[in-house]
């Protein structure tokens, strides 16, 4: 996971305090405040809301803590003590947000000052970093309506929840696609709102952001929940490991990397490093990287826990770069079986970097999204400084529609409007089933694309899913049986969260394609190996 979400989770609130005035006053601090911004994206909540929470601790003093839906917030048990005086907190927050802001990024720390206006009818709240750059937002009471928006899936007449649903065609005009009806495509209508239905009743996520089907290469179905709208840039979290794979392959396509060669070369500052001098260390390649073998002997260990290896890794002046480099290759032998290990889809985004002399973040506009339609993006530092490693294992962001086009890309096997984007022969390769997850398991892997196959009723043989897969519900599942592609977005960052998205893509919008009926989960075993799914 990313470095700039960790941060939020181990102490946004670490406060210093300037304090004036009345005892009063500073009960106007007290509450749940939100404001929207969007020059801050995406420090807000993807769907469009930041929120600060102030109470009062037993001895008279208050604790405070800023709340994003995509964030876990700080424990409250951990923050400081607070004696707010005269309408005014001067707080200094350490590891605040390094995301872009009107262009650029906040140096850290952040100073956050905060003004209660008129007694608590707002908050003012000005940013500072060390370099002076300044930005101010304006924070107003939970029960304000204009946040209803971002607390319901739905808001009908009135503002009134909506708890059921009823389908719509898709109104983008500006989306890249030609726009259809289930009926025309094929798949059934009613199917299509009993989920719907289901997926804003709570049951399955806590906090849906967005759901969108193609079918047949039409926009079938488009539809936006707790304040999403489909321009805001989304955070992918690890979807971002499957769009870097495409980012790979774009390059091998160009003769930029061949990702049979070690990537030794490519880091000649680490040449002493023990991952350089390890005796097993034969030649990491690209491939190694693609399909996360298992060369350091570690997975994703807990990126909030202080001492994990995951963390320690950037806390080198070379960032994780230089932190995964301090591991030593354990083996460079083939393996069926991989280590999920976000540092590696790292590792191997700074190495497409540096082998096409491109940031990542300006290679992934101009090489995937812009041939597909779209201006905007973000692909976010390690260490929130423009130009410095992305981390391409969780940060980029892009519009809801694009993720739809990245799936469409996928089923038309790199072609996007007569232009191959990224070859055919890279989609078959980077899809085919690669590595196994240790059994038991049902999932599959390719190079960052996952894999999974199912029993349906009208078919014969296996139907096959290959889908990216990020934390809290974002999926692109492609599904070539169909020609059809699935999109979802959300922000449940409860236990348990990405999960139940998938179990609602599995047990309700699959049933789609098949009469309405539930489809039966088949596990993956060793005879899955090197079989193609878009060849």
């Amino acid at each position: 996971m990313s470095r700039f979400i960790r941060p939020l989770k181990i102490g946004i609130a670490t406060f210093l305090m300037a304090c004036f005035g009345s005892a009063a006053h500073a009960q106007a601090f007290e509450g749940l405040w939100h404001t929207t911004a969007p020059g801050l994206e995406p420090a807000l909540d993807t769907s469009g809301m930041m929120s600060l929470k102030i109470s009062k601790s037993d001895d008279g003093k208050f604790k405070a803590q800023f709340i994003h839906a995509d964030r876990v917030p700080s424990d409250p048990g951990n923050l400081p003590s607070l004696r707010p005086i005269n309408g005014r907190l001067s707080m200094l927050v350490p590891g605040m947000w390094p995301i872009p802001s009107g262009g650029r990024y906040f140096k850290q720390p952040v100073k956050a000052e905060i003004t209660s206006i008129d007694d608590g009818s707002s908050l003012d709240v000005t940013l500072t970093d060390t370099s002076g750059y300044t930005i101010e937002l304006r924070f107003y009471p939970d029960n304000d309506t204009r946040f209803d928006q971002f607390k319901y899936p739905r808001l009908g007449a009135g503002g009134t929840p909506v708890t059921d649903y009823k389908y719509s065609t898709p109104s983008s005009v500006s989306s890249g696609f030609t726009v259809s009806t289930p009926k025309k495509e094929g798949i059934s209508r009613r199917a299509i709102e009993k989920a719907v239905t289901a997926y804003i009743s709570g049951k399955y996520s806590k906090r849906p952001g967005f759901l969108l089907i193609v079918r047949n290469g039409k926009l079938v179905l488009e539809e936006y929940f707790f304040g999403a709208t489909p321009d805001r840039l989304w955070l992918l979290h690890s979807d971002s490991k499957s769009i870097t794979s495409l980012l790979a392959g774009i390059a091998a396509d160009e003769g930029a990397i061949d990702i049979n060669e070690p990537i030794n070369k490519y880091f000649p500052e680490y040449a002493d490093s023990p991952w350089m001098k390890s005796t097993q260390n034969t030649g990491v390649t690209p491939r190694h990287l693609l399909f996360m073998a298992n060369v350091i002997g570690w997975a994703d260990d807990g990126y909030v826990k202080s001492g994990s290896r995951f963390n320690k890794a950037f806390s080198y002046p070379g960032g994780f770069t230089e932190g995964v480099l301090q591991y030593p290759v354990i083996t460079t032998d083939p393996d069926p079986y991989f280590n999920y290990n976000t540092h590696l889809t790292n590792l191997l985004g700074e190495t497409v970097a540096r082998a096409t002399g491109q940031h990542l973040s300006n290679y992934l506009q101009d090489r995937l999204l812009t041939p597909l339609g779209e201006e905007r993006s973000f692909f976010l530092t390690e260490s929130g400084v423009e130009g410095d490693p992305v981390e391409a294992g969780s940060t980029v962001g892009m519009r809801p529609i694009a993720m739809a086009k990245i799936g469409q890309l996928m089923l038309n096997r790199g072609d996007w409007d007569g232009k191959q984007v990224v070859s055919s022969k890279w989609v078959a390769e980077s899809t085919s089933v690669t590595a196994l997850k240790p059994n038991p398991s049902h999932d599959g892997y390719g190079y960052q694309w996952w894999h999974r196959k199912y029993k349906f009723k009208s078919r014969k043989q296996p139907v096959r899913m290959v889908f990216a897969s990020g934390r809290a519900g974002q999926f692109i599942c492609i599904l070539p049986d169909f020609n059809a592609a699935i999109v979802t977005g959300a922000l449940d960052f409860t236990p348990g969260g990405t999960t139940r998205q998938f179990n609602f893509i599995e047990q309700q919008l699959l049933s789609i394609f098949n009469d309405g009926t539930a489809v039966e989960k088949l596990e993956f075993g060793p005879e899955d190996l090197g079989v193609k799914v878009l060849n």
